[in-house]
């Protein structure tokens, strides 16, 4: 995997063979992590954009309908 951007404790946009993967703590107490597939179109806005790639950071947190079927298990 290969990483496109990085925020520290915070989250991770990674390449992984054409497949674009936002990887996102999250939790209180218990840090855990939640990994979603993103779009290329996706993937190229929160490249370009910072805080788009924000709002999607908040939805892999906030909300499991947007990202649903996406989710890595």
């Amino acid at each position: 995997m290969k990483e496109l951007v990085k925020k520290k404790w915070s989250y991770v946009l990674y390449e992984d063979g054409g497949d674009y993967i936002l990887s996102v703590m999250s939790g209180g107490v218990g840090l855990y992590e939640i990994k979603v597939y993103l779009s290329s179109e996706e993937k190229d806005k929160c490249l370009k954009d910072e805080p788009y790639l924000e709002h999607m950071v908040s939805l892999a947190k906030t909300s499991s309908d947007y990202f649903k079927g996406r989710y890595l298990k």
